[in-house]
């Protein structure tokens, strides 16, 4: 059962006045349940104090395209090399099983990456761990250009 506190009664005992249910609950002056000492939770969404939105300089869709952007030559940039290594090894020459295990080796460092990225994220800050991976995605791709030897193409598929 939740009681409601009508506008004069709230006036009377002021705005942050609660009333106890018969289940012994706080209940709010718009009838929602509140949590101990008859405080409601803070509404969702709300920002935390001391929060300051900052200004990207962008209008909303501008900001939406640059973000579809990024993540499109991200996707297409992450994905290059494993689509292509077995392929790329079978024609310098040295088989498709040396590919195989190039991108084997590509896909289980990519599980350390990750985790070593939230680590780095914990520390630094998403923002700050993002552009290290982007520099390092980027010089990554570079490498490839000029690797023919399996030595090297193991190196960089690392």
């Amino acid at each position: 059962m939740s009681l409601s506190i009508g506008t004069s009664e709230l006036d009377a005992a002021g705005a942050d006045a609660t009333d106890s249910g018969a289940d012994g609950g706080a209940v709010s002056s718009d009838g929602a349940g509140g949590g101990p000492g008859g405080r409601l939770p803070p509404a969702a969404g709300a920002r935390p104090a001391g929060f300051q939105p900052m200004d990207a300089g962008l209008s909303p869709a501008s900001l939406q395209s640059v973000l579809f952007i990024a993540g499109l030559a991200c996707c297409i940039a992450m994905s290059m090399p494993q689509v292509h290594i077995v392929a790329l090894c079978a024609d310098l020459g040295y088989g498709v099983a040396r590919g195989a295990d190039m991108l084997a080796l590509m896909l289980g460092a990519g599980i350390f990456s990750r985790l070593a990225s939230g680590w780095l994220a914990d520390r630094i800050g998403g923002v700050r761990t993002l552009l290290i991976g982007s520099l390092g995605q980027g010089l990554a791709l570079v490498l490839y250009l000029p690797s023919d030897g399996l030595t090297s193409l193991y190196v960089v598929s690392f």
